[in-house]
Formats: C-alpha cells, sequence, structure tokens
C-alpha cells in the first residue's frame, strides 16, 4: 500500500459535527489539508509536517483543515470525525498513523522499521477518519 492521496484540488477536508478543532499558525510552505501536523517548540509552536522518522516530529496534535504557506493562519482537527473527501480510498476498520514522508498518512500495513509510531485514527468508512491521536513514542526495530 502506499500514504493516502488527499486531492489538493476540488478535495474537501470537513470536521464532522462535535469534532475538537484548534487554530495555530503554520511553519512551513505549501501545507495541504489533510495533513497531520506537530508543534515545533523551536519555532514560536509553529505547526509543521509530522514525520514518523523523527521522535519529535512524529508526535502529531492534529490534521490539517486548511492549507496555506509559511505564517499564515490555519485550523485543525483533535479528535472526532474527519471526512477527507473524495478520492481517498481508506479501508473501514484499518488504523492510519503519520508517515515517514512528512505530512503523509499510512496505513499499519505501511509501517516500517525506524517508524515513530504515531496512530492519527481509524477508518469507519472509505472517506471517514475517526481522528484518535496517539503518539507512542515508541520506534519500530
Amino acid at each position: 500500500m502506499a500514504d493516502l492521496t488527499i486531492p489538493s484540488s476540488g478535495g474537501l477536508v470537513i470536521a464532522g459535527t462535535g469534532a475538537r478543532i484548534a487554530s495555530g499558525v503554520l511553519g512551513a510552505a505549501s501545507m495541504e489539508a489533510g495533513m497531520p501536523v506537530y508543534k515545533d517548540s523551536a519555532d514560536e509552536n509553529k505547526l509543521k509536517p509530522c514525520d514518523a522518522n523523527d521522535s519529535a516530529m512524529a508526535v502529531a496534535v492534529g490534521i490539517l483543515l486548511t492549507g496555506g504557506g509559511d505564517d499564515q493562519p490555519c485550523s485543525y482537527i483533535t479528535q472526532g470525525n474527519l471526512d477527507l473527501g473524495a478520492g481517498v480510498a481508506m479501508t473501514a476498520g484499518e488504523r492510519y498513523y503519520a508517515s515517514p514522508d512528512a505530512g503523509g498518512i499510512q496505513p499499519s500495513v505501511d509501517l516500517a522499521s525506524l517508524d515513530y509510531v504515531t496512530l492519527l485514527g481509524i477508518a469507519d468508512s472509505t472517506t471517514n477518519l475517526v481522528v484518535s491521536l496517539l503518539a507512542s513514542g515508541v520506534v519500530i526495530p
């Protein structure tokens, strides 16, 4: 399998009713809705793409609902239903994790050696991810 492909044009990433939403400031260029993000404490807690290759960068605080560039405001979901839009092909019941490709979301079958394990959520349909973040701090041997 591979990282989820979230359409950047025409695709909508929408939080469901009752989802927990937070706001922040982006800390990298060309960030897109659907990217899992972490807070960079060395850069004013700006939000940057998660990366399962690094223990600090793997600690997801949410998934972007809005995209943009460096220093732009954004919103992100921290818990609840997240509709990733038509064209996303998740498997119901599958667990999804931060990817070693910065800003990517990977299924459990793609977890690999040296990945820091951060659960982003579980799919309950082909397009909906039930976001429930868990940064384990564990690296796969």
